[in-house]
């Protein structure tokens, strides 16, 4: 199915989308699975935009009261039309849901899948919680998955990012602070930076869901096939800006797959644990990277210990 990314911008729509929906609209929801969603729950997509870059959104509301909003932030490579599980959870538990496609994935602007500091995608963040100030004050739910759980650390711990204090909770999966193999990329990083731009995205069996990962290497038309060379070197900067802040008291949850092969995990909990001495940690067995999209006995796991 094509998806043109410029086409559903151009046609964003607002409010109740049950009413109306434009027909590459609806070809969007069908494909990812979200058409039950949008016709249960009150929803608006729209975009916002700052010097010249935008980010888009989907909001979830409950036609009742709700608990408050959770913000979800996806991973590096994926995009809102690939969280249609734990945005139905969260949904079902009684939150509101935002979550909005990062800076250079999805429907957002961007070059794809380049950036040059995990800092300018928490100050993405920064701008979508401006926002939700302005509409939603009960409390917040953060919740990030690998790369998205960096940028919900990066934004908690640099200074120049307002604190909210409607932020009740922060929940990682999977967080990222070394990848896997992370001396070989990084020795692999200083040799290739300067003559190489890009290289091919391998296959990861980062889940055990066999149909997320057929969907996302041979179907889904918004998964780039490249991976921009100064992305490796941000996260490089990220892993030694992380170790560099000082501890925090701040409230987090961090939930962990043993069977996770893309993220050096052991390490990892290791200096977030450090960093965050009342952090509450959960580990699945076996469960590996990608716990949004887990087979479903690994990511119902995850979902319970959810707040």
């Amino acid at each position: 199915m094509r998806i043109d990314p410029n086409e559903l911008r151009q046609r964003l729509p607002q409010n109740n989308l049950s009413a109306s929906l434009d027909a590459i609209w609806l070809n969007y929801f069908d494909l990812y699975g979200l058409g039950e969603l949008v016709a249960k729950y009150h929803i608006n997509i729209d975009m916002h935009t700052r010097d010249k870059q935008y980010t888009v959104y989907q909001h979830y509301r409950q036609k009742k009261t709700s608990i408050g909003t959770c913000i979800i932030v996806h991973g590096y490579m994926d995009h809102t039309g690939l969280y249609r599980h734990l945005i139905a959870d969260r949904l079902a538990a009684g939150w509101d849901v935002l979550i909005y496609d990062k800076t250079g994935h999805g429907l957002s602007s961007g070059e794809c899948y380049a950036i040059d500091s995990f800092s300018q995608y928490a100050e993405q963040l920064q701008l979508v919680l401006e926002y939700l100030a302005k509409c939603c004050d009960k409390q917040w739910l953060l919740i990030g998955q690998s790369t998205g759980a960096s940028v919900v650390l990066e934004h908690a711990l640099n200074p120049v990012f307002k604190p909210f204090k409607q932020i009740s909770q922060r929940v990682l999966l999977a967080p990222l602070v070394r990848s896997s193999h992370f001396f070989a990329v990084k020795i692999q990083y200083q040799l290739l930076r300067f003559l190489v731009k890009r290289v091919k995205r391998g296959k990861s069996a980062n889940s055990h869901d066999a149909d997320y990962l057929n969907f996302i290497q041979q179907v889904d038309p918004l998964t780039r096939r490249w991976i921009k060379v100064n992305w490796v070197g941000a996260m490089l900067s990220w892993e030694k800006r992380f170790i560099g802040y000082p501890a925090s008291d701040l409230a987090l949850r961090v939930i962990q797959g043993d069977g996770d092969e893309t993220v050096d995990w052991q390490h990892n909990l290791k200096v977030i644990e450090r960093k965050f001495p009342g952090v509450n940690t959960q580990i699945i067995k076996d469960a590996k990277h990608h716990l949004v999209n887990e087979g479903k006995l690994w990511r119902m796991q995850v979902f319970k210990l959810l707040p």
